[in-house]
């Protein structure tokens, strides 16, 4: 008895085995038959294949990346103070381009943080330029009247009459340099105590001409907004941006938080004209072989958009940027193959193109088709989508796992820079990933379609400025002239001035413990 029921298993095992050999590689099994690839099934197909490459082209750098920030980390643990000495002293001009009637209330508040709290491996002086649409009077007066000497370095003021946006600022500041370098900062930023060294030892190190450093949300406490937009934030520039840089051997100028030789910066102009006059200018120079690299480590503190109205003006601000840029610049990137080294193009490719298809075959790889097929009567009797399209879904699953395991160690890895407020960073990290996705892929989708749809169509519009919350040790504060009035009237008391001789790093910076705002200085690990 037990040989014959042992023998009828085998039997059974052998069909079930024949039947699924039986099954094509390109056909799905519905209603227990076997059925051939329908168009929309191809479409589906060549979708999650596209994505599976794309997968394996991020996960394999990011890996890399991620295990060669550990081995220098630990094995190196090189003190960046220290290592900034091997090179010769710099000075360095910080340029902070504001609109006054948006940022008024944080302006002079991270004036101070920057002249105070930031290391250089020099002299330091900061220019603020600011425009406004209408004059204020009572407000530009005590503005005007923190020129001078703070914490040992010169602060200077102008109005850039006539100026209507951040690119024609710039334009005016950047002229005026003296310096060998010039880092730029916008209003809301804070940078971290040693961000400014680690973007001069990797520039110097490396032989580059711009170091684009990082941003998180310093005011993480104020919504659930600031949290995610924080993880976001996190993983671009910790593991998506250096996977890029990796593969490509390319980087983009952000902004802001990033250090530019003057004799480089000051070759071009900024185009006032676009959305993202950053981006323009990254790709000029990209353009002309000019050498960015990203360095996470160096690390500055943004405050999160006010709303999520503000949230999205910003991000639509940010798509119809590339988007523009992308079609202006179609023609020179295709003739720039034979000039520029080949990973640069290809980098550029991926910037600015590729991404557009990587978009849409997120969407419709992971939300769109999956979505429709739950929803269509066409394919209740699904019971199996056959062999193809089973194993490239279990491979984007392990791609998937391995992006989720990368970010949660790095994050844990990181939790040093704010402490307790990074380890719940590393809770939200897992969440965005996790859950976030569902919502933030097809955000995106619409974000993008939207953009595209608005450059073919010439209906880009002026430039948004994007409303922050002001922040004061962490909390709101109303919008009034309270910082400013009150910086201006200290501007000449002793506590706000130093010995010039502690302006530089190779005396004692007094950044080295915690900023107002909550932001911890990192411990001085080696640069990615």
């Amino acid at each position: 008895m037990n040989t014959s029921l042992h023998l009828r298993g085998v039997t059974s095992l052998i069909n079930v085995t024949n039947q699924s050999h039986s099954m094509g590689l390109f056909m799905y099994r519905e209603g227990g038959k076997d059925a051939e690839f329908t168009p929309f099934v191809w479409f589906y197909f060549a979708n999650i294949c596209t994505l599976a490459i794309i997968a394996t082209v991020y996960v394999i750098p990011a890996c890399v990346v991620f295990i060669r920030r550990r081995v220098k980390n630990h094995c190196l643990m090189k003190d960046v103070r220290k290592a900034v000495q091997a090179y010769p002293k710099a000075a360095i001009t910080g340029i902070m381009p504001c609109y006054l009637p948006n940022e008024q209330d944080i302006m002079v508040d991270t004036a101070m943080h920057i002249l105070e709290h930031v290391a250089s491996p020099g002299d330091f002086k900061l220019h603020i330029v600011y425009n406004t649409p209408t004059p204020m009077p009572e407000v530009e007066a005590r503005l005007k009247a923190l020129e001078g000497e703070h914490f040992g370095r010169q602060l200077k003021v102008s109005n850039c009459h006539g100026s209507r946006s951040k690119a024609e600022n710039l334009n005016f500041a950047i002229p005026f340099v003296e310096d060998s370098h010039v880092v730029l900062y916008d209003a809301d930023h804070n940078p971290d105590a040693n961000s400014l060294l680690y973007l001069y030892e990797k520039m110097e190190r490396k032989g580059l001409d711009c170091v684009q450093g990082s941003t998180y949300i310093r005011n993480i406490t104020e919504s659930l907004l600031a949290r995610f937009v924080d993880a976001e934030f996190f993983i671009q520039h910790f593991l998506i941006f250096p996977a890029m840089k990796f593969t490509t051997r390319s980087a983009f100028f952000g902004g802001s938080n990033a250090l530019w030789r003057t004799n480089v910066i000051a070759q071009k102009t900024f185009n006032d004209k676009l959305q993202c006059e950053d981006v323009d200018f990254a790709i000029r120079m990209l353009l002309d072989d000019k050498n960015i690299d990203f360095c996470p480590e160096a690390r500055s503190g943004e405050l999160v958009p006010g709303s999520l109205k503000a949230l999205h003006k910003q991000r639509l601000r940010w798509g119809l940027g590339w988007d523009q840029i992308s079609q202006k610049y179609w023609d020179v990137v295709v003739s720039a193959k034979s000039t520029v080294p080949c990973c640069k193009w290809l980098g550029l490719l991926n910037m600015f193109y590729f991404r557009i298809i990587t978009m849409f075959v997120t969407f419709w790889g992971i939300i769109g088709c999956p979505v429709f097929v739950l929803m269509s009567e066409e394919f209740q009797g699904v019971t199996s989508m056959g062999p193809a399209i089973t194993g490239i879904r279990r491979y984007l699953s392990i791609c998937l796992l391995t992006h989720l395991f990368l970010c949660t160690a790095e994050a844990m890895c990181q939790v040093h820079h704010r402490g307790k407020q990074s380890a719940w960073q590393t809770f939200y990290v897992i969440m965005f990933i996790a859950v976030g996705g569902l919502l933030y892929i097809p955000y995106q989708f619409w974000l993008q379609s939207l953009s595209l749809y608005k450059v073919m169509t010439g209906q880009v519009g002026e430039w948004v400025v994007t409303r922050r919350e002001s922040m004061t040790v962490g909390m709101k504060v109303s919008c009034s002239n309270t910082s400013l009035s009150t910086a201006a009237s200290s501007a000449g008391d002793a506590g706000m001035k130093r010995d010039a001789s502690d302006s530089s790093i190779f005396a004692s910076a007094s950044g080295d413990g915690a900023s107002k705002d909550g932001s911890l200085t990192e411990p001085l690990l080696a640069s990615a």
